[in-house]
């Protein structure tokens, strides 16, 4: 047997040390992270900072490939890696140097401390677990967490606690009153008011003072309105608390709405009008369009602030002068001059700051709800040429609105409607959850009773609380929680005010009116819920229930709660 020389060895050895299972692993692990990064992270972190994201991930498309070719064609593998590794990660520590100083927010990729936490911060972490939420203040930064056992803690526990048990189940307000007897609460999910239940006055003392103080409010003063905002962190994410703090007669009262803005900007397309209502607005919010009143009306808890700045919003604010002027603005349009009432400015009251507003000739007004300001009123109508004004309403009906809105005007029914261009009525209803509703396959008689076609009805749902995960095994639905509903939407009633209509109502003849326009396709509210619910947007169920007639009310000597 000849003997075989040592570069002879190696080179047979070449080709197995080429396949060796490490270096593709090793070459293949880095793009993982680095792809859930720019997927996850810095692409929507660039999307919202402004910075270019079609750009950056060019940039970062651009390193992958080049990374790729490093590794696949340098001949020395450990050369080629590491060079790789240079090429795919340099753009993205070029990026976070690049937001950190367009953000406050700093990211801190290589703060290993940070990121692992130290010994002193065990306690906390440990803590923060018996917690339903991190609570951030007006600022955003994170609340600090007393010690275990302390009364503090106990407190901060039990503010956890109380939205925690509604937010699982689609909450959008808590409301608490604080009385000498004791703490009473509702909540509310899917639109309709619940019961919470009932804790000591101390500890209602307690939660309100531990809110003020996140808020950056004063507990202390009870003479007037106060706004805030926090914030609560936890498994879903962050949910943005808007509070409101005032003291009645019945005690103190405190009012959380859980992610108002997002709720609050609704798309005009999305507020529930149907085909013919959308037609009926044609050319109101053009550009150069009739100046007018329109008013916005819905009972209590039924989305007014909602359907008013979504009509708000549909005029093009970069074309257009549009104005709102509130005694709380709740968000930002865009475009829009959301204008808070100067009480200090105008201590003549709201009308004349509204005057000022005026003359500066927007093309589109909102003002803040009319309910019992007459003098508002009177001074709308007394302006000659009006721009298109918005005046929300709480009312129970299109009708209800339109004597509301006559006798603010002092009567003169004439006077009120003469520049009055639409009346617009609106109820909320349950959405069906997405996760357990199924088709209602409706028979030619259901069809036939609702006045819908077989393609007008191919819609129709039903939401049954409960989701099969085996043949004949029902488990409770996570989403809706078993209610078989999951978020509200609107049905809404239009009145669009013609020459006739307006005579009649003139006249003081608001049956005539409602004939008239029933004559030129006005549809009723309990018409456009049933055609939601061919849509797919509620239910029949849920129609049944939102327009059932009123229960008679509670005897007067029962106490209402908060």
């Amino acid at each position: 047997m000849s003997a075989i020389s040592l570069p002879t060895l190696l080179g047979d050895l070449g080709p197995l040390w080429l396949v060796s299972p490490v270096k593709p692993i090793l070459a293949l692990l880095p793009f993982l992270p680095w792809a859930w990064a720019i997927s996850t992270h810095l692409e929507k972190d660039a999307d919202r900072l402004l910075l270019g994201r079609n750009k950056w991930n060019a940039i970062h498309m651009s390193a992958g490939i080049l990374a790729v070719l490093s590794v696949l064609f340098v001949p020395i593998f450990w050369i080629g890696w590491p060079l790789a590794m240079v090429l795919l990660f340099t753009p993205v520590f070029v990026y976070v140097s690049v937001r950190n100083q367009k953000s406050d927010k700093q990211w801190e990729p290589l703060n290993f401390q940070k990121h692992l936490g130290d010994d002193g911060n065990k306690e906390e972490r440990k803590l923060l677990k018996e917690l339903r939420y991190q609570f951030l203040d007006a600022q955003g930064v994170p609340a600090s967490i007393p010690e275990a056992e302390s009364e503090a803690f106990q407190i901060m526990a039990s503010a956890s606690e109380l939205p925690f048990g509604v937010l699982v189940r689609g909450a959008t307000r808590v409301e608490l009153l604080v009385t000498e007897a004791g703490t009473v609460g509702t909540s509310v999910v899917n639109g309709l008011r619940e019961q919470l239940d009932p804790m000591p006055a101390k500890m209602g003392l307690k939660i309100r003072e531990f809110y003020c103080g996140l808020a950056g409010l004063d507990a202390a003063d009870l003479r007037r309105q106060q706004y805030g905002k926090f914030g609560l962190q936890g498994q879903a994410g962050k949910t943005n608390v808007s509070m409101f703090l005032s003291g009645t007669k019945k005690g103190l009262h405190l009012r959380l709405e859980f992610d108002m803005a997002r709720r609050l900007k609704r798309d005009w397309h999305e507020l529930g009008l149907t085909a013919s209502q959308v037609d009926s607005f044609e050319g109101h919010f053009d550009l150069g369009a009739q100046g007018g009143f329109v008013l916005l009306s819905a009972p209590p808890l039924q989305g007014l602030s909602t359907l008013s700045y979504g009509f708000l919003g549909r005029h093009d604010a970069y074309l257009q002068n549009v104005r709102a002027l509130e005694r709380q603005p709740l968000i930002t349009l865009d475009g829009v001059d959301m204008i808070e009432y100067d009480a200090e400015e105008y201590t003549e009251g709201y009308s004349r700051h509204l005057t000022a507003v005026l003359r500066r000739d927007p093309d589109v007004v909102m003002v803040d709800p009319i309910d019992d300001d007459k003098v508002t009123v009177r001074t709308l109508l007394e302006t000659d040429e009006p721009p298109v004004v918005y005046l929300p309403l709480r009312a129970g009906s299109l009708g209800e609105s339109l004597q509301k809105f006559m006798t603010l005007a002092g009567g003169d029914a004439k006077a009120a409607v003469k520049n009055l261009k639409y009346v617009v009525h609106q109820r909320l209803v349950r959405r069906p959850c997405s996760e357990c509703s199924v088709p209602l396959n409706a028979t030619p008689e259901l069809l036939q009773k609702l006045g819908l076609s077989e393609e007008e009805g191919a819609g129709l749902v039903k939401g049954l609380g409960q989701i099969e995960v085996k043949p004949g095994r029902f488990e409770t639905c996570d989403r809706c929680q078993g209610s078989g509903f999951s978020g509200v939407t609107g049905v809404l009633e239009v009145l669009k005010v013609t020459d006739e209509i307006r005579s009649h109502l003139a006249n003081k003849d608001l049956k005539a009116a409602l004939v008239a326009a029933r004559r030129e396709g006005k549809i009723s509210l309990q018409e456009a819920a049933v055609k939601a619910a061919g849509e797919g947007r509620t239910t029949i169920e849920e129609i049944s229930r939102a327009f059932a007639p009123a229960r008679k009310a509670a005897p007067a000597n029962q106490e209402a709660s908060a």
